[in-house]
């Protein structure tokens, strides 16, 4: 989907869609990129709550190939989607829980 000038968005088919009728869990967003597409991503903060599990998930697991480790790729995309969240102009948050 692509952002339009009036804030509605539209596919590839002609169909837009009002931002207010998006139905979002309460840690997710949707933002606009540089190109216009809609991006759905998690939120800064839901972002570096995951970040923090699974951090502390990695480092209270047995040692093992790191490779394989699912906490590896967790913290992968939640550094990725912080990133994209900060790049596409959302605050970090005041207060980030450790």
């Amino acid at each position: 989907m692509f952002a339009q000038s009036d804030g509605t968005f539209v596919c590839k088919r002609g169909h837009t869609r009002d931002p207010r009728a998006l139905d979002l869990p309460p840690d997710e967003v949707w933002l606009a990129n540089e190109r216009g597409e809609l991006v759905r991503i998690l939120t800064p903060a839901a972002t570096l709550e995951c970040l923090f599990a699974a951090d502390r998930e990695y480092l209270d697991a047995p040692a093992h190939c790191e490779a394989e480790h699912p906490p590896l790729v967790e913290i992968r995309d939640a550094v990725l989607d912080l990133v994209t969240a900060m790049e596409l102009g959302m605050p970090y948050p005041a207060e980030v829980r450790r």
